[in-house]
C-alpha cells in the first residue's frame, strides 16, 4: 500500500467510516485483487490489522483545539476490543459510555481466521464473533468519544 497519498494523512472529517480492513487477515487472492484496484486498496486497507487509519484518526482529533465535539466512530469487533481500547487510549480519548453494539454478518473472506480465533475463548469474547448456522457474526462497535480530562 502506498504510504505517500492524500489518504494518509488526511483527517476523515468527511469521510465516513474509516477502512478498517486488516491486511494480516485476508488471502493472498483478496490482496491482490484490492491492491490492483486503486478505489478499493484507499476504501478497503486499514492497515495489517486494521486499526492504522483509525489511530491516524483518533491522534488528529485528539489534537483539535478545546471545545471540540464529541467524535462518534464506528469499528468493528472482530478487530478485538483490547486493540479498540488500547488505540483509544493512547491518543488521551476515553469512550464516553459503552459502544452501541449492532449484529452483523463478518465477511466471508474473515470466516477461516475466525476458525482460527475459535480455537480461543479468549479471542472469540474479545473479538465479539461467534457462530450462528454456518455463518460467523461480529458485533459492530458505536463509540462516543471525547478527550479523556472532559
Amino acid at each position: 500500500m502506498r504510504t505517500d497519498t492524500p489518504r494518509s494523512t488526511a483527517p476523515l472529517s468527511n469521510r465516513g467510516n474509516p477502512p478498517q480492513f486488516p491486511y494480516a487477515y485476508v488471502d493472498e487472492v483478496t490482496r491482490q485483487n484490492i491492491d490492483s484496484d486503486p478505489i478499493e486498496q484507499r476504501f478497503r486497507w486499514g492497515g495489517e490489522w486494521g486499526l492504522d487509519v483509525v489511530k491516524r484518526f483518533f491522534v488528529w482529533y485528539a489534537g483539535l483545539p478545546a471545545p471540540k465535539p464529541d467524535a462518534i466512530i464506528l469499528l468493528f469487533s472482530f478487530l478485538g476490543r483490547k486493540q479498540i481500547y488500547e488505540a483509544i487510549s493512547s491518543a488521551s480519548l476515553r469512550p464516553c459510555e459503552e459502544p452501541i453494539e449492532t449484529d452483523a454478518t463478518l465477511r466471508r473472506m474473515f470466516w477461516k481466521q475466525a476458525d482460527a480465533f475459535s480455537r480461543s475463548p479468549t479471542e472469540l469474547e474479545d473479538r465479539s464473533i461467534r457462530k450462528v448456522g454456518e455463518a460467523w457474526h461480529k458485533k459492530l462497535l458505536t463509540f462516543r468519544l471525547r478527550n479523556k480530562e472532559g
